[in-house]
């Protein structure tokens, strides 16, 4: 295999890069990233070349640093490396090293990117990575989008030697006589992908001597199937997603139409964390007309309403009990008012606008308390008689959790003035006798 015209015609083919740019090269020490480097370098394209000290392997790691920093010298390209310390790792300490080292070492890349003022990054993925994702990702149950395995290009992201098997590259790197290291934790079976790489591939070689040809042909038929399918996941969303107030609506009845529901709603689902056995599981509830259960994944909660599936980011919440003074700007607050006295007159007065409301001021004490209902808060809902749990007023209104989640309450002296955008408290209403009154607003987000 002539690897240079191969490396060549796949980034000509797949439109990696123009002649004229300048490429951030992602460099390990390996012997993929090593060849990468030298043939775009020998290619004519402006590189420079970044390298990751994680120290996870103590002095090899810096022994990789110290190769690539030569490395560069030798072919006179720029060089910049990041050294990530223990407490790096432990900012992200919910996810594995593995996902917490790849996360850093995009975002260092891309910072590096924008910095540098480089087109693109360049990673040196080879064939025999992307057989292996796919395999991996078959398993975990990533879905049609696992099977097109690593993608030729992702964002500024590119991968021009995938068309490349490991043997090639270190055949070039042989012929080449350019140096490599070798990470020992490649042999590490305590790491899945080197469970596929050392005990599983070599068994479908075995079988297949053409394993990896026949694999090439797979993977691009995997990747032309996965664009028509994302092409009609897009179209399809688009008749069953809308937005309202920060969340996701999925319109259950015309999910429940789809030809294929489960994959539609894996792919919508995916991007806020949900896998594949939640959104089994999500189906299987909605066979059921009970609604109010909630699905968790690490970023988002998703609920079973009525009609809907409904998703929403998971935030922090403190004490959310906060003072409102009448004339003090509160920027932080989770609803913004205007507040003012108005006088008790026609034209100042419209009652069918929900996001304002109006109290006797001889009756409305400040500072105001703003807050989310607890259980066993009570009003008196003005127009009614008696008093009445915000909890069966919600429940009356058909409010949904995260609906009920999302409605503040201004409570004076202790005591429920209005459920913001709903229903004002009957103690604090206006007169004919009220000269003034205390106009507030709801304004927008």
């Amino acid at each position: 295999m002539n690897l240079t015209k191969e490396v060549q015609k796949f980034i000509e083919r797949h439109s990696l890069f123009e002649s004229n740019s300048k490429i951030l090269v992602a460099i390990s020490g390996g012997a993929d990233s090593i060849a990468l480097a030298h043939l775009l370098a020998r290619a004519g394209y402006s590189l420079l070349l970044a390298h990751c000290n994680f120290g996870l392997r103590g002095k090899d790691s810096d022994a990789d640093e110290q190769y690539v920093s030569e490395f560069a010298k030798k072919m006179n390209l720029p060089f910049f490396c990041k050294r990530f310390s223990p407490e790096d790792f432990l900012q992200r300490k919910k996810m594995s090293v593995e996902e917490a080292a790849r996360e850093m070492r995009y975002a260092w890349f891309e910072k590096l990117r924008r910095e540098q003022k480089c087109d693109r990054i360049a990673t040196g993925h080879h064939l025999n990575d992307a057989i292996e994702t796919f395999f991996i990702n078959l398993t975990a149950g990533t879905g049609i989008r696992g099977l097109k395995s690593i993608p030729v290009k992702n964002g500024y992201i590119v991968r021009p030697v995938l068309c490349a098997k490991r043997a090639d590259i270190e055949a070039y790197c042989q012929k080449n006589e350019l140096d490599f290291r070798t990470d020992n934790s490649n042999f590490d079976s305590v790491f899945v992908r080197n469970k596929f790489r050392h005990t599983l591939l070599p068994l479908f070689s075995q079988i297949n001597p053409a394993f990896e040809d026949t694999m090439i042909r797979n993977l691009n038929i995997f990747r032309e199937i996965h664009n028509v399918y994302s092409e009609w996941i897009q179209e399809f969303s688009k008749k069953i997603i809308s937005h309202k107030d920060d969340c996701l609506y999925i319109a259950i009845q015309k999910l429940e139409q789809s030809t294929a529901p489960q994959s539609v709603l894996f792919e919508v689902l995916h991007p806020y964390g949900f896998n594949g056995k939640q959104c089994e599981e999500i189906l299987r509830n909605l066979k059921g007309r009970q609604s109010g259960k909630i699905f968790h994944s690490k970023s988002h909660k998703l609920l079973k309403d009525r009609d809907f599936l409904i998703v929403k980011e998971k935030k922090e919440t403190g004490e959310n009990s906060r003072k409102i003074y009448p004339k003090t700007p509160h920027t932080d607050l989770p609803v913004k008012f205007k507040i003012e006295t108005v006088s008790n007159t026609l034209s100042n007065i419209d009652f069918k606008d929900k996001n304002v409301a109006y109290f006797n001021p001889e009756l409305l004490d400040f500072p105001l308390t703003l807050r989310t209902a607890r259980a066993g808060d009570r009003f008196h809902p003005f127009g009614m008689k008696g008093r009445k749990l915000v909890s069966d007023f919600y429940t009356d209104i058909k409010l949904n959790q995260f609906e009920k989640e999302n409605t503040y309450l201004l409570l004076s002296g202790g005591k429920i003035a209005w459920i913001v955008g709903l229903r004002t408290d009957d103690r604090f209403k206006i007169t004919p006798q009220c000269k003034e009154v205390i106009r507030i607003e709801r304004l927008p987000d």
